[in-house]
């Protein structure tokens, strides 16, 4: 039976936040939802985990970044060395892993897994190297558009997945490959409201694009205003494409950046 199935099966039994949580919340085989309050938390937890139970499906491994969310969550579902509060854990087990990328619960913030390693400098292993690195929002995108350019230019160069590269580019790919680590410090806050603010009477979106002969790119802000007048912008989410090997001017590059600006507005 499919999770999509069990919620056809029982929806006159549970809210409709449940509901709409089996069915749009989970990735693969993380569940990863937020709420507004503790209390909240608590009770879609529970009603998640009897709905998806109904249809065979035992939820555990249950992480949380506020205090008190994990109270009522059997102690056997919680995530391996969790504490009862959720909070306050020691480094190895504040920081988990959901769908490639780091959460750490005490700061509440998404990090970058890297696997920087020893290798043969060939196609295979650029490609192997660059798709590697989990960034579905594209915080990382200006750094990962240059080592898509390499690749591109390898390409172009007809040369074969396990031929060694030519030492250019090879230079140019090895210093890229030694900054690669440094990601891992960049710390993107998973909240789009910080606590700072009051109660939101104002928010809007904002795209800018632009291209270059290199490539181009697109990134999303949200604006936020508070009742007071606080003023908070963050970056929502970016995409970046290298600049495709059949020649286009600037402007037309200007005009598909444009077009995707418009596409992530109407997402």
């Amino acid at each position: 039976m499919t999770s999509g199935r069990t919620v056809e099966d029982h929806h006159d039994d549970f809210s409709e936040k449940a509901l709409e949580t089996v069915k749009k919340a989970f990735y693969v085989d993380d569940c990863l939802q937020s709420v507004s309050s503790i209390e909240t938390a608590q009770s879609l937890a529970s009603e998640v985990q009897a709905l998806c139970a109904k249809g065979g499906f035992h939820l555990h491994k249950y992480v949380s970044n506020r205090e008190g969310v994990l109270d009522k969550i059997p102690k056997e579902d919680r995530d391996e060395g969790s504490s009862k509060k959720g909070l306050h854990l020691e480094e190895a087990t504040s920081v988990k892993k959901a769908l490639g990328i780091k959460w750490n619960l005490e700061q509440d913030t998404f990090s970058f897994c890297v696997r920087a390693r020893e290798m043969k400098v060939t196609r295979r292993e650029i490609l192997s190297v660059i798709s590697g690195v989990f960034d579905p929002l594209g915080f990382v995108g200006p750094f990962i558009l240059t080592g898509k350019k390499i690749l591109q230019e390898l390409c172009a160069m007809k040369l074969g997945w396990d031929e060694d590269v030519p030492e250019s580019p090879a230079l140019i790919w090895t210093k890229w490959l030694k900054d690669l680590p440094k990601l891992e410090a960049l710390e993107v806050a998973r909240c789009l409201k910080p606590a700072r603010l009051g109660s939101i009477v104002s928010r809007q979106l904002h795209h800018f694009s632009d291209a270059s002969t290199v490539g181009y790119g697109v990134v999303s802000y949200l604006r936020q205003t508070d009742d007071k007048g606080q003023v908070h912008c963050m970056i929502l989410m970016a995409k970046s494409r290298v600049a495709p090997l059949k020649k286009m001017t600037v402007p037309r590059m200007e005009l598909a950046a444009a077009t995707v600006a418009v596409r992530l507005d109407m997402r």
